[in-house]
């Protein structure tokens, strides 16, 4: 009853400027019964990736896959239980490896008074030991984020009625409890990450909500000493909105991703904040643009490997699950001053959203989120996983191709205006007539080109992006109105 797809096949192997060897797969999970999403996916010591997919709250399937795309699962459910993990972190322990948290309740119960739940897993996904605390708040706490503090133990943050409370729990490395704290009001909000501060004094919770704020919503982060007490507060700057990630960097820096504005209607940004209590903000970066609905990844947005070279994703032109729009995985590569280095955008096919980036040890990047087929039952997503190497451009899967794109153009079919979206240099957008009549030229000189098209009459026209006078993209652009 439960058919798991997997696909995948080395792409590309050489020896890059980082002197390693790079990989490139492709895996699609795909359930015929349940409702699946992702956990964020990490990558472990020994190179290679796991992470966790929900079945539509009966419980999850844990992930690892090795560097060249093999995978194993294992399945944790519990009788009459309903379950959602939310997150995934490696763990410095001597007898297991990872810790996933998540929560749930009893068939028989409600979700009035759920409880989170806790397993350590070691290198063979095999269960050390489980948890469960009955926290009893108002409803399930989506709200989540755990890490390994100093002392080796962990503090699970949570916030189980949206920004109206925000609890801490400390729990030892046998899965013991050892202390807790309750916020309210403007001492709570909505979690959405944790790190430590510059030099380890202080734990950063970054949070929304706390502060109400009449011109729109405002993110915080709550200064924590090593008694919990909330010292400071500093303010991101406004119109940064859920979800986002925040990063401490080894010179002492947030580096944060995000949704300017708002989560379907807005950009993807990228912050690097000073942290200290000016929070003053470095580098401001938004990515993307305002004429596509476009979101963060929905876990994890942003991550880095190599000091100085940084990788942020989100999906373009997000809609609701139900409407059959097409829609993109979108990553970037981003240097140390936030600027762009390479884009590139998968999907265009059905409804993709991306829940997690990972940079890889090896220069590249993995991506998991979700791909929806035009005309699916609702909620019925399958899984995808796809690691891109620091030069991929297509990645070969079985029989077929799953191409990454350098280049998008949008809406398609459109009216009397498309864009162009690119990081690539020195190209050029032609458009032909069906009888191959040169209509349009337009240089591609910014990340975004708008190319009018209100002198053209309703039909079918061919496309060309030229860089350096080699074809590099083409495809058949639609107009829908005269």
């Amino acid at each position: 009853m439960n058919k798991t797809s997997l696909f995948f096949l080395l792409i590309v192997s050489f020896y890059s400027m980082y002197g390693q060897q790079q990989s490139g797969f492709v895996i699609d999970i795909n359930d015929t019964v349940y409702e699946q999403g992702p956990t964020n996916f990490i990558q472990n010591k020994h190179g290679g990736y796991v992470g966790a997919v929900n079945k539509n709250w009966i419980g999850c399937d844990v992930y690892s896959i090795t560097a060249e795309g093999d995978t194993m699962s294992v399945s944790i459910t519990k009788p009459d239980t309903s379950m959602w993990f939310g997150e995934i972190i490696n763990v410095k322990a001597n007898n297991y490896d990872y810790l996933l948290n998540g929560f749930g309740k009893h068939s028989e119960g409600t979700m009035t008074h759920p409880f989170t739940i806790f397993y350590a897993l070691d290198s063979n996904l095999q269960i050390v030991w489980e948890k469960i605390y009955n926290f009893n708040f108002f409803y399930s706490a989506p709200y989540s984020r755990v890490i390994q503090l100093k002392d080796s133990n962990f503090l699970y943050v949570c916030s189980p009625h949206m920004n109206e409370y925000m609890f801490l729990f400390k729990m030892s490395l046998n899965g013991d409890s050892m202390n807790y704290r309750l916020y309210d009001g403007d001492s709570a909000g909505q979690i959405m990450s944790i790190t430590y501060n510059v030099d380890s004094t202080n734990l950063l919770l970054h949070t929304m909500y706390a502060y109400y704020d009449p011109l729109g919503p405002q993110s915080e982060c709550m200064v924590l000493d090593e008694d919990w007490n909330q010292t400071e507060v500093w303010f991101y700057p406004r119109w940064l909105r859920n979800p986002y990630t925040a990063l401490l960097l080894p010179d002492g820096n947030i580096l944060n991703g995000a949704t300017f504005k708002n989560a379907y209607n807005g950009m993807i940004t990228a912050y690097k904040m000073k942290a200290d209590s000016t929070f003053e903000p470095l580098r401001i970066n938004k990515l993307t643009d305002p004429d596509t609905n476009t979101q963060a990844a929905a876990n994890i947005s942003i991550d880095y490997k190599i000091n100085g070279q940084y990788f942020i994703g989100g999906a373009i032109n997000i809609r609701y699950i139900d409407e059959d729009v097409p829609s993109w995985f979108y990553v970037a590569m981003l240097n140390d001053t936030l600027g762009v280095e390479y884009e590139k955008y998968i999907g265009g096919d059905a409804y993709y959203w991306l829940f997690s980036v990972t940079a890889t040890t090896d220069g590249g990047v993995l991506l998991v989120g979700t791909r929806h087929e035009f005309g699916a039952d609702e909620y019925h997503r399958g899984v995808r996983i796809i690691k891109l190497d620091s030069i991929t451009d297509i990645v070969h899967v079985s029989e077929k191709q799953i191409p990454v794109y350098d280049i998008i153009v949008y809406p398609n079919p459109g009216n009397n205006v498309l864009y162009v979206r690119t990081a690539l240099k020195n190209c050029s957008f032609l458009m032909y007539s069906s009888n191959g009549k040169l209509l349009i030229e337009e240089s591609l000189d910014n990340l975004v080109t708008n190319i009018r098209t209100n002198k053209l009459k309703r039909g079918t026209y061919i496309y060309k992006v030229i860089q350096n006078n080699t074809v590099i993209n083409t495809g058949k652009w639609i107009k829908i109105k005269n």
